[in-house]
Order: C-alpha cells, then structure tokens, then sequence
C-alpha cells in the first residue's frame, strides 16, 4: 500500500469486496456494512480461508525543514488504529471453483463501533487532546488534509479481505481493499449556540463630522458659532462602540437561525457639538469566512514534529446581502444600544455544503468540516467576519474573530 496516499479500491477477479451500497454512500459510526466478497477464478484446495476485517486509522506525515530537498525530512508516515484489528472469517474449508466463469459469493455484515477503540496511553500537550477526550468521542469522519510542505493527514476507513489456501503446496495469499466513506457525527448533544462577545471601540476626528447635522437648518450664526467654538486646532471627535454576539457552538443541518447580532452606541467621549444630532450608522456590506486549522503531529509526544494546515471557506454572505430590498441598512447611533440581528434577518443556517439563508444557498462553499479530535490531529473552526460601516461620512471596516465548535450533523 502506497503510504503517502490514502487506501485506495483495489481487487479482481482473485478477490473482491463489493458493497450493498449506491455509488458514493457514506455511513455514520454505529452503522452496519453489508456487502459480499467474491472468487471469480479457478480454485481447487482442501483447506481454504477467507477473512475480513473493517480498518479505522488516522495517518500522519510531517515534513520539516525548508530550502533545498537534502534540507529536509520527513516523520511519518504514523498510523493510530481506530477500530480494534479484528478479523471476521467468511469461509474455512474446502473450496472447489471450476473454470467455466463461476464465481464463489460470501455475504458479510459488519458492525461499526460508535467509539474510538484506541486505547493507548497519550501524552498531554497543546497539540495533542488527552486520552479522556478520545475516549468519550465518536468515531471521527473520513477526512484528508495536505499542507503546502508535503505534510498531510487523513482518516481513513476500509475492509481489508484476506484469501489463503494451498494449492500444489504452495502457500498463497490474495488481498483486496475497499474503501468506505464515513461521515462525521456529532459527538456531543447539542444544547445551544452559547455566545462570545468582541467589542470594538471606533472614533472619528476632523472638521467634517460638522456637516452632519442637517445643513438645510443650519443658520449662518450657527455655523459662524461652530466656526468659533471648535477651531481647526480643536476637532470635534466622535466615539463609538460595535459590540459583536457570536454563537460559539454551530450545528450543522440545525435549522435554528445563527444568532450573530451587532449593537452599535454612541459613547459618553463624542464631542458635545455632536450630540442631540441625529447620527446613523450605514451597514454595507458583512462577510463571513470560516478558517479551518488542522494541527498534524507525527507522533503521540508533545515533542513529536508538528505541522499546521490552513484553510478558508468564504460563506458567500455579501450575496445574501445583496438580496435585501433595502440595502444599505440604516441604523440610528445613539446612547442607547441599536441591535441588528444577522442570523434573524438574513435566516442563516449552517449546513455541510455551505451558508442557507431561509431556503436558498447562499453560495457554494464546498464542504464544511465540523470540528474534531483524534491523538494526532486536531482540527479546529474559527469564524471570521468582516463588516463595512460608513459613520458621518466616513467608512472604515469592521473584524471580529470568534472560534466556533462546529458540530456534525444529526
């Protein structure tokens, strides 16, 4: 077997597994796998053997180093069994296929445990999740990560069948392999989006911000008071809040709307000439990115060789946007809060294929991958958001980045 690419389908007529399953089915842990294994050639033997077993592994490569090839090494690849190796036989005895095209069929039904199976004392570290973590979760999804110095990463589940006889007293042995696709479940219950809060302090400064008061009802002695009041050398100042609500936990396929919520407020520092003014807040345009971190070691000690794989999956929100009738949002900026509510207005959901706002697909994003753990890997969400404000003339854009648990769906 290649070790730097994953388990790939691999039989003839010698021997083959063939699933009870349409093209491209995936199952989820607790599952049974149904298929046969199957002899499409001439065999004569007093004693044959055929066995079969349902692999579960996580696979690991790290490459250090950089510059020219001779400055670099690789660690790995490491395999960590998921599944215990435990072998099913089919068939035990004799066996007689004649060559007129027969084929011999042996029906299987293999049970998929809902855990990891992998009982191996782990170091503790910050790479690495303990052993009490894996113990208490479920099987992970399949799952391939390639990092830009050849380090990568997969989960991987297949059936391994094994032929053995004897034959003219020779010893001889077929192999076939079968992949199986596997999605990731959730592995604990899912109570609630929770929240986390960023606030992000903003102020303007300048001459300018003058000319938001309503010009038509400015008189010439109050602007010549303004002049007056607020030389060059003494600006008035502006000041405001946007206090960010993330959800810190997401369920995919969960059709309860996201709670991502803005309030904006005007602060006690705005200058006095401003206040009593009425100020709004023009929302242009938001955008959200989840940037997926899968963090890959070579090994079960903290001081094993590690590596870090990035990746973004932009969730198409600007084209939500685009969608209102009304838009740009106006919001009023006072000293009482103002709250925009995203995930209520817009209906967002999060699904495996991307971004739903009701029933439409936001855009397509690919496939999002919840978060999860295994000894050697680590693959976290984090939920980027870029938002566009224009405040009294000026524009100025808007970050808040918030780690979110992505669970699997039901």
């Amino acid at each position: 077997m290649n070790s730097s690419k994953p388990t790939m389908n691999r039989g003839n007529c010698t021997l083959k597994i063939s699933l009870a399953a349409p093209q491209g089915w995936s199952y989820i842990a607790g599952d049974a796998v149904i298929g046969i294994v199957s002899r499409h050639a001439p065999t004569v033997t007093s004693e044959a053997t055929v066995k079969l077993a349902l692999r579960g592994r996580v696979k690991t490569q790290v490459t250090k180093g950089s510059g020219a090839p001779y400055d670099r090494h690789q660690e790995g690849p490491i395999y960590k069994q998921l599944l215990l190796p435990e072998q099913h036989t089919l068939f035990q005895g004799p066996l007689h296929i004649p060559d007129n095209n027969d084929s011999v069929y042996w029906p299987f039904e293999i049970r998929m445990s809902p855990y990891s199976q992998d009982s191996e004392f782990q170091f503790n570290g910050d790479l690495l999740p303990s052993w009490e973590e894996i113990a208490s979760s479920r099987l992970p999804g399949t799952f391939c990560s390639v990092g830009s110095s050849s380090s990568a990463c997969w989960v991987e589940y297949y059936l391994e069948a094994e032929m053995r006889y004897v034959e003219r007293g020779e010893q001889k042995v077929y192999t076939s392999t079968c992949p199986v696709q596997v999605r990731h479940s959730p592995d604990t219950i899912f109570t609630g989006f929770g929240r986390q809060r960023r606030t992000l302090n903003r102020s303007i400064r300048g001459q300018q911000l003058l000319s938001v008061v309503h010009h038509e009802e400015r008189s010439f002695v109050r602007r010549t008071r303004e002049f007056f009041i607020h030389p060059s050398n003494s600006a008035p100042e502006l000041h405001y809040k946007v206090e960010v609500y993330a959800p810190a936990t997401v369920q995919l396929g969960n059709l309860s709307n996201i709670p991502y919520k803005l309030k904006f407020e005007l602060l006690p520092q705005t200058s006095n000439a401003l206040r009593g003014i009425e100020l709004k807040v023009l929302f242009n345009s938001a955008k959200f990115v989840i940037r997926s971190e899968t963090r890959v070691t070579a090994g079960t000690s903290v001081h094993s060789p590690s590596s870090i794989h990035c990746s973004l999956v932009d969730l198409g929100l600007e084209e939500a946007f685009r969608r209102l009738d009304a838009f740009p949002l106006m919001i009023p900026l006072t000293d009482k809060s103002q709250t925009l509510n995203l995930g209520k207005m817009l209906q967002l959901t999060l699904h495996a294929s991307g971004l739903k706002a009701g029933e439409k697909d936001v855009a397509a994003t690919g496939h999002i991958t919840p978060t999860f753990s295994t000894h050697t890997l680590r693959h976290l969400n984090t939920l980027q958001a870029e938002f566009s404000v224009t405040v009294a003339g000026y524009t100025t854009r808007l970050h808040a980045s918030t780690p979110m648990n992505i669970l699997a769906e039901l």
